[in-house]
This record gives structure tokens, sequence and C-alpha cells, in this order.
């Protein structure tokens, strides 16, 4: 008999013979779910009836039952074959060929755990980390019957245990890079996981440094707004080119940074020399502008505003470096001025 494949984490998927079947209800799968999760046990129908269907009495949650079974054997006409039914009870056959990804999640987390108790590093290294493969999303995450949510819980822990541990042996081995992105996806998961802060720290600089230039983003969009009615005259091509300069900077430092590439971000911070020539070119035209007495009230406002744009065009690329800087840190551990 061909292998049935099974997906719990996430949303609910079955795969048998190559084929997907798709057109089991949300309760078919409810079903075929509970079965799977509790497949030590056999579940009497008069228990798993009023479970499934808590909203009804017994008696129309039996019926629901009947119906809901005879709508699977419809649906997937291998499911006789997959679970026991007989004497008022329903069980998943253990001797079927079948994969299911949360007993394989839990059978790596077992064999992690046992090989820690045997001072095997790299064995329970190599086992956390199939099941944070394994581990695509919660269990189940579009149903919240409460049978589900007590063991999505207990899933969700044993989860980030295994991401805690993996940090943990990543560091021992001095893989720093590797604990890094393993730390990026516990804080992902757990924006709130204290053990996942000491590891990011560096993050909270990076955070900050691109608020700053949301922030200056904010100001330049708020001053070219009081443009609109002020005299219209061409800007100098340098200013454009800073503009086009400090916008391609952003980026392509969040590329290096998506990509931890401190060679990347070395390259994207060197840009800030050429940003810096053309601020000062533009400064230096604004204010001769400003200074030649010809320029009356409005215009003084379009030069001072203009010098204002470019001093926040000037500082964006400024936090770029900074950024630059403390993506090299978290990838090298080294400290280094870019600017």
């Amino acid at each position: 008999m061909p292998t049935l494949h099974i997906q719990l984490f996430g949303c609910f998927q079955l795969c048998y013979e190559n084929q997907p079947i798709t057109m089991i209800t949300k309760r078919g799968q409810a079903i075929i779910a509970y079965l799977l999760l509790h497949r030590d046990q056999a579940q009497p129908r008069e228990m798993l009836a009023p479970l499934l269907w808590p909203e009804t009495n017994d008696t129309q949650a039996r019926a629901n039952l009947r119906t809901e079974l005879t709508r699977l054997r419809r649906a997937f006409g291998a499911f006789e074959g997959f679970v026991q039914a007989e004497q008022g009870i329903l069980q998943w056959r253990q001797d079927m060929s079948f994969i299911l990804d949360v007993m394989a999640f839990e059978q790596a987390i077992r064999q992690a755990e046992q090989a820690e108790r045997n001072g095997d590093d790299a064995g329970a290294l190599a086992a956390f980390q199939t099941a944070i493969e394994l581990y695509r999303d919660d269990l189940l995450t579009k149903v919240y019957e409460g049978w589900v949510l007590r063991l999505r819980q207990r899933l969700a822990d044993q989860f980030v245990a295994a991401l805690d541990s993996t940090i943990m042996l990543l560091k021992k081995r001095g893989d720093y890079p590797r604990a890094i992105r393993y730390a990026q996806r516990l804080l992902r998961y757990d924006p709130l996981h204290e053990t996942a802060y000491r590891h990011l720290m560096g993050i909270q600089y990076i955070a900050t440094e691109l608020e700053r230039i949301g922030d200056y983003a904010v100001r330049i969009a708020r001053m070219t707004s009081t443009l609109v009615g002020l005299p219209d005259r061409p800007l100098r091509a340098e200013f454009g080119l800073m503009g086009e300069l400090a916008i391609g900077q952003v980026h392509d430092i969040l590329e290096a940074l998506i990509e931890e590439n401190q060679v990347h971000a070395r390259e994207v911070a060197g840009r800030d020399n050429e940003v810096d020539r053309l601020y000062h070119r533009v400064f230096e035209d604004l204010v001769a502008e400003m200074g030649n007495g010809k320029t009356d009230s409005d215009g003084a406002l379009r030069s001072v505003t203009l010098l204002l744009v470019a001093h926040n065009l000037e500082r964006i690329a400024d936090r770029v470096t900074n950024v630059a800087e403390d993506i090299v840190f978290l990838e090298t551990g080294q400290v280094v001025e870019l600017g």
C-alpha cells in the first residue's frame, strides 16, 4: 500500500499516491487529526462525537460523526484501511504506512534529548535542527477547539526549547553566524523571548538606525510639502543624484541585512562618501543663491527648505553606514568604523 503523507503543522494537508486529497471537510480533517494525535489509544465514539461537536447534544453529535465518517470514506477511499472502526471505537492503525510531520518532530526531539544526555553534542544538534525544520508553523493554525489548543502549546514549547538548545550548541562550537540565524528565527516566533534578546542585542542598534531613517524620510516628506506655491526653479543635477544614492543605499542595506552579507554591507557603506560630496556641492550652491542679494522671502524659504531636505538625505546615508557596521558586527563579531 502506498505511503500516506499528513501535515498538521500549519494548515492540514493530506497526500496519497502523490496526489493531494482536497475534498475532506473541516470536520473530517478534525477527525483524522484527532485520531492521529491520539493514535496510541482507541477512541470511543460516544467520547469523540461530543468533543468534535460540543455545540450539540450527544445524540446529534453521534449522528454528525456517522455522517462525517461517510463523507470521509467518499473523499478518501483508503480511509478505512488506515482507521480501525469496530465495536463503537475508532483508532488510527499504526501498522499502516504513513508519515506524520508531528510524529517525526516528536521523534527528533526525543533523539536530541537522548543525545544531550549522552554528551553527544553533534548528534543533539543534528536532531534539534531536524525538528526545527519540520515545524513549519503552529499545530493546525486554523483550528481553535480546546483539544487542539492544549497540544499546540505543548508542541510550541518544544519548538522554542529546540531553538534555544540549538543556539547554545552552535555558540559552544563557535558557529556564531548560524547561532544568530536561529536566534532571529526564535525572535520572529516569540518576540518576547529573553534568551533570544541576549543573543541579538546588536539587532536593537540596527532597529534604532532604521527608525531614524524612517524619521528622516517623514521630515523630508513634510518639508517638501511646504514647497508647494513657492518659486519653481530647476534643481541642480547633484540634488537628484543625492536622493537616488540615499534611496539606493537604504534598499541595498536592507538586502544585506536580510542576507546577513557583511561584504555587501561594506560596499553599501562605501557610497556614503559620494553622498557627502554631493551634499557639500548642494549646500554651497544654495547658500550662494541666498547670499546673492536677489532672493526674495519666498525664494529664501525655498532655499532653506531644500537645504534641510539635503541635510536629511545626508543623515540617511550616515545612518545606513551605521547599519552596515552593525551587520559586520553580527556576522564577524568585529567592531568597525566604515564612515
